[in-house]
């Protein structure tokens, strides 16, 4: 029941990538006019807050494009249970050929394999599917090293500038080192937080697309 209920909404996975993204882009436009972007950017001469965002906006883009992967193949798997409910595996079949999705692969999996052997291949099937949606999971790691990694460097430049013998004037030539420190891990730190709800919501698809797929009848009905 709770899977027909998310499949009121077709692209609500969707949906709500994009919102997270839209709060994202208007804390980052906010950012812009509020010239904080452009402080970070002018900065950090070592250029490792550009690394970071870069990466970071490769990530959420990856991020996205499996959002959308699982999006469609959440709505075949429904589509094939609303198929199923009216024409049994045959018409299941029909509606999954040639479609190269991971429900006819599951399918065709789990009536080769039969009543006795379906397990083995949902926990296969399973396993796979986290697989896919982990891909991923590794610049959750990257993004605050490079932010941790900026702040070491910010430091050991900003020591680097102090005179032990004239304190009083160097320490405004240390300045730029503490800032290259404390910009790169605000900006670690916040793809990182961005990225971690877009993972939540790939885990959230592959989590219905198991549900939906496990939900198939397959080893009951029988084809007239």
């Amino acid at each position: 029941m709770a899977t027909q209920k998310s499949g009121n909404t077709e692209y609500l996975l969707l949906l709500r990538t994009f919102i997270v993204h839209a709060v994202g882009i208007m804390l980052m436009f906010f950012s812009y006019k509020m010239g904080w972007l452009q402080k970070v950017i002018s900065t950090d001469t070592l250029y490792i807050s550009r690394v970071i965002i870069l990466l970071g906006v490769f990530t959420l883009v990856m991020g996205t494009i499996k959002v959308w992967t699982f999006t469609k193949e959440l709505n075949v798997a429904r589509d094939a249970t609303k198929r199923f409910r009216s024409g049994g595996k045959r018409a299941v079949l029909d509606l999954l050929s040639g479609s190269n999705s991971r429900t006819e692969e599951f399918v065709k999996l789990s009536i080769d394999a039969g009543a006795e052997n379906r397990s083995g291949v949902v926990r296969a099937y399973v396993m796979k599917l986290e697989r896919k949606a982990s891909s991923l999971d590794h610049f959750l790691e990257i993004l605050p090293m490079l932010g941790l990694f900026g702040t070491v460097v910010g430091i050991i430049s900003a020591f680097g500038a102090l005179d032990p013998l004239a304190l009083d004037k160097s320490g405004p030539l240390a300045l730029p080192g503490f800032m290259i420190a404390l910009i790169t891990t605000a900006v670690g730190i916040c793809f990182t937080v961005w990225f971690i709800f877009i993972r939540m919501l790939i885990g959230d698809g592959v989590g219905q697309l198991t549900e939906t797929l496990l939900a198939l009848p397959l080893e009951g009905e029988k084809d007239e």
